[in-house]
């Protein structure tokens, strides 16, 4: 007999009932094949820690760690997406993913931080915090609000609206994780769109893209429950930080996701200076969170005081003001569940949040813009319901 088997056999014929019951659960949790999994995430978080803490300041997470040397080999009945290392992320790679997380709710680790250090090194190339498009007059962007991990409605959007191309263009204004039960998915999913095709698929971050939420509302949960890892939590939070805040369409309409400051004279200046990556969190700045956490008033005017806790509630006259000292046609942001999908908050600023909700009866909305012939954009509503079925 194994000495495990005289172990049981003696104590099963030894100890009371409740003690066995005790006993075997406590054999559960430290069956050998647990122990060394559990031995191989220390060990892999300290490795990472360690070259981390040889680096330079300007190193990123996501340069500490070797895929080949850290992370176990991918599973012999593995059919999914792969990044051999030297892989760049191809169009065909996203699809390919798409198609997986239909079906599948992880990827295997040495697959999904190949992918995130791709996507880590395609945000780094952004400038500054605001990122521009320029639309020339055969192309448009579709700009989504909240999805909040929601992935079969993030799937009808691109079923619904066609796919990502440099001529259909989309703009994912924050909020992607939380709440919803494929956080992973959708921001896996958005982030190869996006380091496969920049010009087609653009982020902007959302007050969700934060630790604290993130720890409050779901995605930190979900992330220990798939993997069971914290280096991982600490990546998603690096790559969040090197999201921008806002995107410029055309010179003309700014998108990001909260709204405006109490910071007066605001200008597109100060935003693009607002610091981006070492895990920068909204708490960090005034005015980063002001902008990821402040909602429009519909009747008022000025700056009030906001009920969230961040950010501030503003008035029209703030937009206007806002508005022309930076030549700028209109506002666009999310932020806010609207049953309608889309709307006009007040005179210059508008909502778009994509997580609709059957039961509460609530449509998930997409903005379009195009150009036009004169120097303004025009701007094109689209509502949709919740996905009860897979496509």
């Amino acid at each position: 007999m194994l000495k495990m088997d005289v172990f049981n056999s003696l104590t099963d014929k030894i100890l009371p009932e409740n003690c066995k019951k005790s006993l075997a659960s406590v054999q559960e949790k430290f069956k050998p094949e647990q122990y060394k999994k559990s031995l191989s995430s220390i060990t892999f978080q300290n490795k990472v820690a360690l070259r981390r803490s040889l680096k330079s300041a300007h190193v990123t997470l996501g340069e500490c760690i070797d895929c080949e040397k850290d992370l176990d080999p991918l599973p012999a009945n593995y059919t999914g997406p792969t990044l051999a290392p030297g892989d760049s992320l191809s169009v065909d790679f996203v699809r390919q993913l798409s198609s997986w997380f239909s079906c599948n709710a992880t990827l295997p680790l040495k697959t999904l931080y190949r992918l995130l250090q791709l996507a880590e090194k395609s945000l780094r190339l952004h400038p500054n915090s605001v990122q521009e498009i320029s639309l020339s007059p055969d192309q448009c962007v579709h700009v989504c609000g909240d999805v909040h991990g929601q992935f079969k409605d993030l799937l009808n959007i691109f079923h619904l609206k066609g796919d990502p191309s440099d001529d259909n263009m989309y703009l994912f204004n924050g909020d992607i994780v939380d709440r919803g039960p494929a956080s992973l998915q959708c921001i896996v999913l958005l982030l190869a769109w996006h380091a496969a095709s920049p010009r087609s698929v653009h982020i902007n971050r959302g007050n969700h893209e934060a630790i604290n939420m993130n720890m409050k509302d779901g995605f930190h949960r979900e992330l220990m429950e798939k993997y069971n890892d914290n280096i991982l939590f600490d990546f998603f939070q690096e790559i969040f930080s090197w999201l921008p805040v806002a995107t410029l369409v055309s010179d003309k309409v700014l998108i990001l996701h909260g709204g405006l400051s109490s910071i007066p004279g605001l200008e597109l200046d100060d935003i693009r200076r607002i610091p981006r990556g070492n895990s920068f969190q909204p708490d960090d700045s005034d005015l980063l969170c002001d902008l990821l956490w402040s909602d429009p008033m519909q009747i008022g005017m000025g700056i009030r005081e906001s009920s969230r806790g961040g950010g501030v509630l503003f008035g029209s006259d703030v937009t206007a003001t806002f508005l022309h000292n930076n030549s700028l046609q209109c506002l666009v942001r999310s932020h806010s569940e609207i049953k309608e999908g889309c709307a006009c908050s007040h005179p210059g600023c508008y909502t778009v949040f994509s997580a609709p909700s059957r039961s509460r009866n609530i449509y998930g909305g997409v903005l379009t813009l195009h150009p036009t012939d004169t120097q303004h954009l025009r701007m094109e509503g689209f509502v949709f319901q919740e996905v009860t079925q897979k496509h």
